[in-house]
């Protein structure tokens, strides 16, 4: 009978991992590096995860998890404005991005760009992600849209997925350019097509 993973344990390797990846990306990480980094062998990390591949795996569900936690957050809170909720997502990454020298970026936006061609499995997890994250900021769209903020001709899920693939392509040329002009200026594109589906405040007699 084999021995009963370490909970504690797996969570130190996939905290290593998950710096490493986001650090150096998944193909510029070997498992020696990932061992040597986590203070163990490598016969001991292979025992939580068999393979490279279903180490990366676990990374993504790990990562995804507090991101989603994170989305959440940002997003369902009762009576957010849209507009200032979306312009402080950018602004925050922004700040981030500046403090890290505009490297690193998204984590799961890098797995994307690096494996979606060479891992199915994890193509597809990623998919289901941004999916996730696209949703969440369409029922925020569409709750502001149902209490009158945006006008009729507004479509929520498409606005979403836009504003989705727009703040991950700005994080995208911010780290090849070294600039986060690219995410403030994707920012100021966005608030302006947001703000062209806002219903003009009603005048106060």
């Amino acid at each position: 009978m084999g021995r009963k993973p370490n909970l504690k344990a797996r969570e130190h390797i996939l905290d290593i991992a998950c710096n490493l990846f986001h650090e150096k990306g998944f193909n510029g990480v070997s498992v020696d590096d990932v061992a040597l980094a986590a203070g163990i062998k490598k016969p001991n990390l292979f025992h939580y995860f068999p393979s490279k591949q279903e180490l990366g795996l676990a990374v993504f569900e790990y990562a995804a998890k507090a991101y989603k936690e994170s989305v959440v957050l940002q997003f369902a809170e009762p009576g957010l404005d849209p507009i200032e909720a979306v312009s402080s997502l950018f602004s925050r990454t922004s700040d981030t991005m500046k403090r890290n020298n505009c490297s690193h970026g998204c984590l799961l936006g890098n797995l994307a760009q690096e494996m979606s061609d060479q891992n199915e499995r994890l193509r597809e997890r990623l998919a289901d992600y941004f999916s996730s994250w696209t949703r969440q900021l369409a029922g925020l769209f569409d709750r502001a849209k149902a209490s009158g903020y945006f006008n009729a001709e507004f479509d929520p899920e498409s606005s979403a997925e836009a504003v989705v693939s727009i703040y991950e392509g700005a994080l995208l040329c911010c780290k090849a350019r070294r600039q986060v002009s690219c995410l403030d200026s994707a920012s100021a594109m966005v608030r302006k097509y947001l703000e062209g589906f806002r219903k003009p405040a009603l005048a106060i007699p």
